[in-house]
């Protein structure tokens, strides 16, 4: 009898250090799995915080390019603007120019119409 206290108790000794050993076993794999989902959730969150910076940078290029494409279009504006005024500018003085010119002309072929016929009256008279 005192043989079979003794195979029990080291039974019970087996039985209580290997369910102590499987509680370990099962506590680390609770922590394996949690630290294993905690690094999944940090990777994951990592991806998506790149994914929307790299989104957010492509809306900044894609914006920064249509700016640059407004600047563009208002100063070929502003430079179109600028050389039709300078050309009209031109044009003014020119066509100033041309009626000076055509005044002149006109008198100056009056004066000469009338110092020839003048010319021509004085040969018939003298």
């Amino acid at each position: 009898m005192t043989d079979n206290r003794i195979q029990e108790a080291s039974w019970y000794v087996v039985n209580s250090v290997r369910d102590a050993n499987q509680a370990v076993a099962n506590t680390a794999v609770t922590v394996l799995d949690r630290n294993m989902k905690f690094a999944q959730n940090t990777f994951l969150g990592g991806i998506e915080v790149l994914e929307r910076e790299t989104d957010d940078m492509h809306n900044l290029a894609r914006e920064r390019g249509q700016q640059v494409q407004k600047q563009q279009e208002a100063f070929l504006k502003l430079w179109f603007g600028s050389m039709e005024t300078y050309m009209h500018f031109l044009n003014t003085w020119f066509s100033l120019y041309q009626q000076v010119w055509g005044a002149n002309r006109a008198a100056l072929d009056r004066e000469l119409r009338f110092a020839q016929e003048a010319a021509h009256r004085g040969q018939e008279n003298g």
